[in-house]
């Protein structure tokens, strides 16, 4: 969500989209390049999500922000992962930034990264820390490139090797239920999960924690979450009751509480900032 108006208040952005190579697609979602370009500060909500973004600067990077007051929290100069957050977060700029991003889903960010998701959980961490060597020289190679198709088949080769070499870590229970918790938005019970996994709902907890960086019942809430959010952004939503009843939640309560913990705002009033 970005903030300005008036003459003196001017946002520029632009957006390069790269179509997924085939043989990423099971693990990779969305490759896309950003640019912004403005003469005050600007910050982006972002929500929570199952999305694993990778983030590799190209030019001055961001910040993290206190969503309400706007406080400046830590520099985010470097390339970074973000893992899955739990809790809305602000990221801006000082009105220039420039970066090249893979969106992972999380079994494919667990073969990229090499790392126990669950140290992710809620952190946005720089990308050399986690990758070291293979961060840093990946980076140089994007850096050295001036172009956005070559940015992205060099970004793509190196994912293919990320993903699929032996080293990479396997999540294959994980990634059957994740696969079934996105099919249905987040609506199936985790007990028919776990006995569709071979394992203990104790089991599977723990391996998803590792896999996923949550449980599968948090999951769960945040794509219904999602699923409530692409509702609501609609141009001409449902009512509240109706998307509450098509995302899964008990009732208009059920989904105001989770709506609140998870974006800070009750869904009346975000839909109201957002111009809705």
């Amino acid at each position: 969500m970005r903030h300005g108006a008036g003459r003196a208040d001017v946002t520029n952005t632009a957006w390069v989209s790269w179509p997924v190579a085939p043989r990423l697609a099971r693990y990779v979602l969305s490759m896309e390049g950003y640019e912004e370009f403005s003469n005050v500060a600007v910050t982006n909500t972002q929500l929570p999500t199952t999305v694993v973004p990778l983030i590799f600067m190209l030019g001055p990077g961001f910040c993290q922000r206190h969503l309400h007051s706007g406080a400046h929290l830590r520099e985010l100069a470097n390339s970074f992962v973000a893992g899955l957050h739990t809790h809305a977060v602000g990221i801006g700029s000082a009105g220039r930034a420039a970066c090249i991003q893979v969106n992972l889903n999380a079994v494919g960010a667990r073969r990229v990264l090499r790392v126990n998701m669950s140290a992710l959980t809620d952190q946005i961490i720089d990308v050399r820390d986690v990758l070291h060597q293979s961060a840093a020289r990946i980076e140089d190679k994007l850096l050295r490139s001036d172009d956005w198709h070559s940015r992205f088949e060099l970004l793509e080769d190196w994912l293919e090797e990320r993903l699929f070499d032996k080293r990479a870590r396997s999540a294959t229970a994980s990634e059957a239920v994740l696969h079934q918790l996105q099919r249905c938005r987040g609506t199936t019970q985790i007990e028919q999960l776990a006995a569709s996994s071979g394992y203990s709902r104790k089991h599977l907890n723990y391996l998803f924690k590792q896999d996923v960086g949550a449980s599968p019942k948090l999951v769960a809430r945040i794509l219904r979450f999602e699923c409530a959010m692409e509702l609501l952004q609609q141009a001409h939503p449902p009512t509240l009751a109706d998307i509450a009843a098509r995302a899964g939640y008990a009732d208009q309560a059920h989904f105001t509480r989770e709506f609140a913990e998870f974006s800070g705002s009750t869904p009346g009033a975000y839909s109201a900032a957002a111009g809705g």
